[in-house]
């Protein structure tokens, strides 16, 4: 019986064809049974023998392990598909007394019919069958409940299920060392050993270490651990999503509470289809977990105890978590208690002007914005709504521009507020009522004035989180080493180092990086002449007026330094001026909030990771978010730099982004780019392996008018066409691998912009300033393809067919089979392009000068015949080339001496 990864579903229990041989009694415990279930079952059969042991759905990894190591113990179990619920009189149950653990055999253990016994040691108030019939004693493991009941009868165990019984009593009680354990556990364990239980066996095959997957989720709980104080006592609390099932969690909130030693500990897991909640505590704390786990539908020991969650977010599930410990301790204010109220809020149906004149009459740098009904909508702050003044943007509706708020209900924990306003890139939390108007806000100081009246612990701020171990890892000593001494020089100079932007996100995303960016507070031109001081083998090259560097060390590496700086944008889409700055600002004034994220190189923080922004947050969730509302206005190729992120990371825009995306291309801001600056980002974006992906975002977000001056015509024939190109791009890289690489940009100008007219493409590739050469061709090879397509959609003679396609280029013939689905024109482009596109004649002029022929234009003539003989298969090889030629220089001759003189 293989048991599943994670648990399945119930299923139905009646077979098609149930056997005559089912049995009356089974012998049952929980699902996901772990080593103590299972021995216990093995020990009850003992007790039972008239019963058949069943696992009603799936074993832990541990018992899987088991079975792998003895095959021979799975087969003594009878597969659930051979049980007849109809035929089932009784069950026995062991480390369980509950339905609700017993999966798809629940249905019989709450039928009246069913006469039910069980062996269990979790506390006597779990119990919820009233007619079970319970052997209850208070011990650290089920098995020595069972080994009681053993000796109690008389009876004995072989060595081999006196090895299990010792497995299950050490498994269960963390090797005799958990705060449950008692003395009748070890005297249960001494039994054992008097019936020759293998202790090295039991020792080896618990002993066994952490695989990778449990040390990568060990390392993320330690992450994002936080540490509450309730009534004095000190918990954890940890909140993961997680991919699928998670085995053996529970050993690593044991490891938790080994390394951290806190009184409690309680660990969510999201796998999709439930949230699991892991509870430990230690037995000197007081604190029993277990009714805390009741409360949230579980069971389980005071000092271990687990439940499971539906219907509801991992949010939600600490939400709700959290409200059981805070009333199960110590009430603490919830988000209505200590919000600021009432609420000065902006309308969102304002203009900015308007937004602006109303802010001034208050001391505040920011307010919320609300909708019509009253529901809070965003944020704006007094830097934006002055820049956007000055940008002209006065009479826009102040809801084009509103940053994002956080929002919390009025029943929020303190926890939860401390934990959203950590990540907040706004300083203010709005608080909704159930009907979801804004009632009020939380800033920082609200929370602190809290703990002050409250006397409770301040909240801490999160631990800096540190890269030295990746770029080590990622990158390797060398860089590492160069990067320290760049710190250690910087600092020797009273500056201070960063490494920057996308080196910092590859590095988090675990992806190369061959430019690597860094920024100095202070002249970084001074800064590279003194690492040039120190080793003179490393080449710079300095740009005073700019303030950068660049680097270039013996083996081809390149470090690029900047000085940190600050961009004003005097008007839309204009180019920025440029000052002098700290990191901050020089991260603020960056694209996405993934780009603006620094790592300290100097000596005493190397590695400590910079995120203003909660860039790494983004990272995590696969989001692209601009830093402020008006980024996309005084920038518009940031819109398609933010296509690019999303199409070669496979993130997305977050929905307020995506947002000042359609406000930028509604306000007509790319008309005040040059076409040089577009072209310059969008053959970037025409590079990438996604152009269907990438024709379907830029219809998604209007903005095909704006690239191609025009709207598509037929929006559903195009992006036909588009997928065509995909297939025959594919198709051309898989078929000729040792071709020529064909250039992207240059098919897609010719797919994405083909069918405009030939005044309307000549103007628009015109104004993107391609160079004379690669506009000539690609004006060229659309007017050909144009002529070809109409001609191809009837079969052609080879040699008409080759005229009428040599004259393009690669791009030009994928294009023209994207351009229609006519199955002769797609069969005669591709015949051409296998067959006859790189066509090499089998003789040279020199090989026909060695047959005689004397040069001059005659050989140019022979070769251009030559060449269609090949095309119209006369001539395959040198030799019948060699015939063919002979042949028609007699015919030439015999024609001269037919011809009269003169």
């Amino acid at each position: 019986m293989s048991a599943p990864r994670k648990p399945p579903d119930h299923p139905d229990l009646a077979p098609e064809r149930p056997p005559p041989e089912s049995p009356r009694c089974l012998i049952v415990t929980h699902e996901q049974a772990d080593l103590d279930g299972f021995a216990s079952l093995l020990g009850a059969l003992c007790l039972h023998p008239d019963c058949a042991p069943v696992l009603p759905g799936g074993a832990a990894r541990d018992l899987r392990r088991l079975f792998l190591a003895r095959p021979h113990l799975e087969a003594k179990l009878l597969p659930l598909s051979a049980v007849d619920p109809a035929q089932v009189e009784r069950m026995v149950l062991v480390d369980c007394s509950e339905a609700g653990r017993l999966g798809p055999l629940a249905p019989l253990a709450d039928s009246p019919r069913v006469v039910l016994q069980a062996y269990d040691h979790h506390p006597a108030a779990g119990v919820t069958l009233p007619q079970v019939q319970v052997v209850h004693a208070p011990t650290g493991a089920n098995s020595t409940l069972i080994i009681e009941q053993l000796r109690a009868r008389g009876m004995t165990a072989d060595p081999e299920l006196a090895t299990l019984l010792a497995l299950g009593i050490f498994e269960d009680t963390g090797g005799l060392t958990y705060p449950g354990v008692k003395p009748r556990d070890f005297l249960a364990l001494a039994w054992l050993l008097e019936r020759q239980a293998d202790l090295g066996f039991v020792g080896r095959f618990l002993q066994e270490r952490l695989n990778p997957d449990q040390i990568e989720l060990l390392g993320r709980l330690l992450h994002d651990l936080q540490l509450l104080e309730l009534s004095g006592k000190r918990i954890l609390l940890a909140s993961l999503v997680t991919e699928g099932y998670v085995e053996d969690a529970a050993v690593l909130v044991s490891r938790l509470m080994d390394m951290k030693q806190p009184d409690a500990a309680f660990v969510l897991l999201d796998s999709g289809a439930r949230i699991s909640l892991i509870a430990r505590s230690r037995g000197e704390s007081g604190m029993a977990v277990n009714e805390i786990a009741a409360r949230l539908g579980g069971g389980g020991h005071a000092a271990a105890a687990s439940a499971t969650l539906h219907g509801m977010t991992l949010v939600e599930a600490e939400e709700s978590l959290l409200a059981v410990l805070h009333q199960h301790l110590a009430p603490v204010p919830l988000a209505r208690d200590f919000m600021s109220r009432p609420v000065h809020a902006l309308e969102a149906s304002w203009t900015i002007r308007d937004a602006l004149d109303m802010l001034g009459r208050y001391p505040h740098r920011g307010m919320p914005v609300r909708d019509e009904s009253g529901a809070p909508l965003g944020y704006v702050h007094r830097q934006l709504l002055e820049n956007a003044m000055r940008h002209g943007l006065g009479a826009r509706p102040l809801a084009d521009y509103v940053e994002s708020l956080p929002v919390l209900a009025e029943r929020a924990t303190l926890s939860s507020v401390r934990e959203l306003l950590g990540r907040s890139a706004v300083p203010m939390i709005g608080v909704q009522d159930s009907q979801g108007h804004l009632i009020g806000v939380i800033t920082p100081w609200d929370v602190r004035q809290l703990e002050a009246s409250h006397a409770l612990e301040p909240s801490r701020p999160a631990p800096r989180r540190n890269l030295a171990g990746r770029v080590r890892g990622q990158w390797g000593p060398a860089r590492e080493s160069r990067l320290r001494e760049l710190g250690e020089v910087a600092a020797s100079l009273d500056m201070r180092a960063y490494l920057v932007g996308g080196s910092v996100r590859d590095l988090l995303l675990n992806a190369q990086t061959q430019d690597v960016d860094i920024v100095v507070e202070g002249e970084a031109p001074v800064l590279a002449r003194q690492l040039q001081a120190r080793n003179p083998e490393l080449q710079v090259s300095v740009h005073p007026s700019f303030g950068t560097a660049t680097l270039s060390f013996p083996g081809g590496e390149r470090l690029d330094l900047a000085s940190s700086r600050v961009e004003h944008y005097p008007s839309p889409a204009a180019l920025p001026r440029v000052e002098s700055s700290g990191i901050q600002a020089d991260l603020w004034r960056r694209d996405f909030t993934i780009n603006a994220m620094a790592m300290h190189i100097h000596p005493e923080r190397f590695g400590e990771l910079l995120d203003p922004y909660h860039g790494a947050t983004d990272l995590k969730e696969r989001r692209i978010r601009v830093l402020h509302s008006l980024s996309f206005i005084e920038d518009p190729t940031r819109i398609l730099r933010a296509l690019r992120f999303e199409l070669r990371l496979g993130f997305l825009m977050d929905a307020m982004s995506e947002r000042l995306v359609r406000n930028a291309v509604h306000l007509d801001v790319f008309s005040q780019l040059s076409g040089a600056r577009l072209w310059r980002e969008l053959s970037y974006l025409l590079d990438l392996p996604h152009a269907l992906a990438l024709s379907d975002r830029l219809s998604e977000l209007h903005l095909w008018p704006v690239l191609r001056g025009e709207p598509l015509a037929d929006p559903a024939r195009f992006r036909a066409r588009v997928a065509r190109a995909v297939d025959s791009l594919r198709w051309y890289r898989l078929l000729f691998r040792a071709a020529p690489e064909v250039a992207g940009w240059r098919l897609w100008i010719r797919v994405f912009w083909g069918d405009l007219d030939d005044a309307r493409l000549r103007q628009r590739l015109r104004e993107f300033q391609l160079p004379a050469r690669e506009l000539s061709a690609a004006l060229s090879d659309v007017e050909k393809l144009r002529q070809a397509r109409s001609r191809l959609l009837k079969p052609l003679d080879p040699w008409t067919r080759y005229q009428l396609l040599s004259p393009l280029s690669m791009e030009g013939l994928l294009a023209l089979l994207s351009w229609d689905e006519c199955e002769i024109l797609q069969a005669q482009v591709s015949e051409f392009i296998q067959h006859q596109y790189d066509l090499r004649l089998p003789l040279s002029g020199k090989d026909l000068q060695a047959l005689g022929i004397p040069r001059g234009p005659r050989i140019g003539e022979l070769l251009a015949q030559l060449r269609r003989a090949v095309v119209e298969g006369h001539v395959t090889d040198r030799e019948t080339a060699k015939q063919w030629i002979r042949q028609s220089l007699q015919a030439s001759e015999s024609h001269a001496r037919s011809q009269p003189p003169g």
